[in-house]
């Protein structure tokens, strides 16, 4: 389920930090940022993106992130081109500001799938829920039923797992 926000969408923008901007920063962003919608639309997130910006004084990034929340942004995301990721971490929990923090590089040549293993950290974050586990009757192990937002206690809750062998990964 996509996290929520306004009836319009899940606002954000896109802050490049650093330094020592690449020349061209600003094309590369835009179309990983166009990318990455893309990727949010197709996975059922209603997204408004503003167009990104750079910031490349340490000591501004407060302000900027201030100014980014009071426009209405739910989230930003944050393109790590000079190690700064301590600094952005501490000025937008400070204020409140959900970040998720992304390398240069992986804006120069996103890996595989990259869009959406960041996504569903946005999404979590931001309130959205990426998996949910069915539970079954007692007494009818094949017929799933959603139970919503109610929580069903263990084994209840699990037992779809044994109907077959199964391993669980990342738990």
């Amino acid at each position: 389920d996509p996290p929520p926000n306004s009836a319009d969408g899940l606002k954000f923008t896109c802050l490049a930090v650093g330094s020592r901007m690449p020349h061209d920063y600003m094309a590369k962003l835009t179309t990983f940022l166009r990318n990455f919608c893309n990727d949010a639309r197709g996975l059922g997130m209603n997204v408004l993106c503003d167009e990104p910006i750079g910031e490349n004084r340490r000591e501004n990034i407060r302000g900027q992130m201030e100014r980014l929340k009071a426009e209405g942004n739910r989230f930003v995301l944050v393109i790590i081109v000079d190690d700064w990721y301590n600094d952005v971490k501490y000025q937008a929990d400070g204020i409140g500001l959900v970040t998720s923090c992304v390398r240069w590089k992986c804006v120069e040549r996103p890996p595989q799938g990259y869009y959406s293993n960041v996504l569903l950290k946005v999404n979590a974050k931001c309130g959205g829920r990426n998996h949910s586990l069915i539970s079954r009757v007692p007494g009818a192990p094949t017929t799933p039923i959603p139970t919503g937002d109610k929580f069903q206690s263990p084994p209840a809750s699990l037992s779809w797992m044994f109907d077959e062998p199964c391993m669980l990964m990342g738990v």
